[in-house]
């Protein structure tokens, strides 16, 4: 039995998210297409694991996932057995044997996220399906200042999700905002994500970069850890999972 580790790419417009949804075999996930690409290619299932359980219409760059299987394959031979079978939105970018305690999502060390706003009042059809649209001008010196209060081990209740675990405590090791042109990137990286939380965190981020909120108030509302305090859930399309370290 070997264990393959890959790294996968997909635009995550058309799928209610990587994870398969129980019961509704029916629903068009990232991992269903992964895993249906394996039974097509070796006639034998296998559960696909993945290191981030991206949402419904978020993106990947950079998605790390591993199977485990009976085929003794070399990854060249996989990569083109599995692009091959897979739907033109998902791809698989390398794969690679990986040792028998490997695992995709509990042996990451960290993930890095990169959000996308488009920031112009008139909106554009060739990046709508990757960004999100802020009409009025962002100052990104002001978000910055506010990025500052996040980095580090905290606890960030005020920016999850309300199905998240017990423990909200995760440490934020880079946070940064930069704008391309008419592009402001906000990109992160953690040891690991809350549900929704870097989706909150920009947020915040763009009320400070508007004017509707001081810097110092991420600070305000980390401490306060009560979700009514922080940004809005910004929409999905605008995320993108760029890269999983170990």
């Amino acid at each position: 039995m070997a264990r393959l580790r890959c790294v996968v790419e997909y635009d995550g417009t058309g799928f209610a998210g990587f994870q398969v949804q129980s019961g509704q075999p029916q629903v068009r996930t990232v991992q269903g297409a992964l895993e249906s690409a394996v039974l097509a290619s070796t006639a034998a299932p296998s559960r696909v694991i993945g290191a981030g359980r991206t949402d419904a219409g978020v993106h990947a760059a950079g998605q790390v996932v591993h199977f485990d299987t009976d085929n003794s394959w070399e990854p060249a031979v996989w990569q083109a057995a599995l692009n091959a079978r897979l739907p033109p939105d998902v791809v698989i970018r390398s794969v690679n044997v990986a040792p028998a305690e490997f695992h995709a999502r509990y042996s990451a060390r960290s993930r890095e996220y990169r959000y996308a706003v488009y920031n112009l009042p008139i909106r554009s059809p060739i990046v709508a399906r990757w960004t999100w649209q802020v009409p009025e001008p962002l100052n990104v010196e002001q978000m910055n200042a506010a990025a500052d209060e996040c980095r580090g081990e905290q606890d960030f209740r005020a920016f999850a999700a309300r199905d998240n675990p017990t423990s909200t405590v995760r440490r934020i090791l880079r946070l940064s905002c930069r704008r391309f042109a008419d592009i402001v990137v906000v990109e992160v990286t953690a040891n690991a994500f809350l549900r929704h939380m870097v989706r909150r965190l920009v947020g915040s981020l763009v009320r400070v970069g508007s004017g509707r909120l001081r810097p110092e108030s991420l600070r305000e509302i980390i401490d306060a850890k009560q979700r009514g305090l922080a940004g809005p859930t910004v929409p999905p399309a605008g995320l993108c999972l760029m890269k999983v370290n170990y």
